[in-house]
């Protein structure tokens, strides 16, 4: 959480795709931006979507792999 200037709030701090500080855990819109609007809110709220879908999927790939290789192995 980081304090804006002028006592304009709080918001999250965010990195690339919006990823916050702790895993797992995506921050877009005004939670990461008081100062954008809609188009940017939404844009930044499409990316984190990619990124956790490719997460996601990246996961599930390998979950199916390991097993597959553990069918072959036994």
């Amino acid at each position: 959480m980081e304090e804006l200037p002028d006592n304009m709030g709080r918001r999250f701090a965010s990195g690339m795709a919006s990823t916050a500080e702790a895993p797992g855990v995506w921050v877009a819109g005004s939670a990461a931006d008081l100062a954008a609007q809609v188009g940017a809110f939404a844009a930044a709220g499409a990316l984190a979507a990619s990124h956790i879908n490719a997460l996601l999927a990246t996961a599930g790939a390998d979950a199916a792999l390991a097993a597959a290789q553990g069918a072959i192995t036994t």
